[in-house]
């Protein structure tokens, strides 16, 4: 009789995990179909940003907000790539780009509404510091985060700042000989997270 229960719990433990197992596949399938769909009307929006940087003529404010858009279409683009390839060991796109510059480019994604203007974002970028990265998913984690701390403030005179420098020695192991760890901080002058919600 215990044999009988062990073997009817097993079945229904397999039954559990093919019901999980099917929601799980129905859901990639229509998050596959969304990021299929994304490309039409990404590439009418990148299309349309390329025609207004082209006719910006001598408006540079134009041509820049142009350029933003764009680039924020080819980020967009990469998440629709990367959902798509969710099934595969995507290859990292790693380059060498100034961390500067990276940075910057990774505030522009940071849409700060107007009642938000009290939080003010301040970078403090090693100079000249070259890494090798896939620059659009660092770019990525480093919006969201940012993204994340101006929302989580409900205080006036707030303050997000990241710092970008060589790691100090100890603080990490060299990846490479004579090429220290480079160490990202990002904080933020919030209330912080709760105790209870810190585990998760």
């Amino acid at each position: 009789f215990k044999e009988y229960e062990k073997m009817m719990g097993e079945i229904t433990d397999y039954q559990e995990q093919l019901a999980q197992s099917a929601q799980l596949a129905a859901i990639g399938e229509v998050v596959n179909q969304i990021a299929h769909d994304l490309r039409n009307p990404l590439s009418s929006i990148k299309y349309a940003f390329d025609k207004v940087e082209k006719n910006a003529g001598g408006n540079g404010e134009l041509a820049n907000w142009a350029d933003l858009g764009q680039k924020a279409a080819n980020r967009i683009q990469a998440m629709a790539d990367d959902l798509l390839d969710y099934k595969k060991a995507r290859m990292l796109q790693v380059s060498s780009v100034k961390l500067d510059g990276l940075i910057k480019d990774s505030l522009k994604d940071v849409f700060v509404p107007a009642n938000e203007k009290r939080v003010k974002i301040i970078a403090s970028i090693a100079p000249q510091v070259v890494i090798n990265v896939d620059e659009n998913k660092l770019q990525r984690v480093i919006a969201n985060i940012v993204f994340n701390a101006v929302q989580a403030i409900q205080h006036e005179n707030g303050v997000v700042e990241i710092v970008g420098c060589p790691a100090l020695a100890g603080e990490n192991s060299p990846t490479k000989a004579g090429h220290p760890d480079l160490k990202i901080t990002i904080k933020d002058n919030g209330a912080g997270i709760k105790p209870e919600h810190l585990a998760k």
